[in-house]
């Protein structure tokens, strides 16, 4: 099942009216299919997509599991080195979806924003699976 998700930081309510938007964030929305703890497969733009395993998630929770709060790193051309971000370009695809893997952790309930709105902060017991 699809599910429709505005881009990291830009949630709907009920009404369908965008209502946070951090300034960093990108107002566009994307869709996905799956679970984090399935794998996911993100739709964005016109006709574009990218699949990110359930193994990658894992390895995101094992990677980054003692540096809570960190970057997300959702710049599109140079994410900062040990954020998410860099991590995804590293890992995954040289395209960046950093913005769109927030928003699904986050979805989910695997993570919160941090209290800087640059971080992510994994929530505990999330990161044991």
């Amino acid at each position: 099942m699809r599910r429709r998700l505005p881009t990291w930081g830009a949630w709907k309510n009920k009404s369908g009216h965008l209502v946070v938007c951090n300034d960093w964030c990108n107002v566009s929305e994307f869709e996905y299919e799956g679970s984090v703890q399935e794998g996911t497969k993100i739709f964005y733009g016109e006709s574009s997509s990218v699949t990110v395993s359930k193994d990658k998630y894992l390895k995101i929770f094992q990677d980054f599991k003692k540096n809570t709060p960190f970057k997300m790193g959702t710049s599109r051309t140079s994410p900062p080195n040990g954020s998410v971000g860099n991590w995804l370009k590293n890992n995954v695809t040289e395209t960046a979806i950093a913005s769109y893997v927030g928003s699904i952790l986050i979805h989910e309930g695997y993570a919160i924003k941090g209290e800087d709105p640059s971080t992510i902060e994994f929530r505990k017991n999330s990161i044991e699976g």
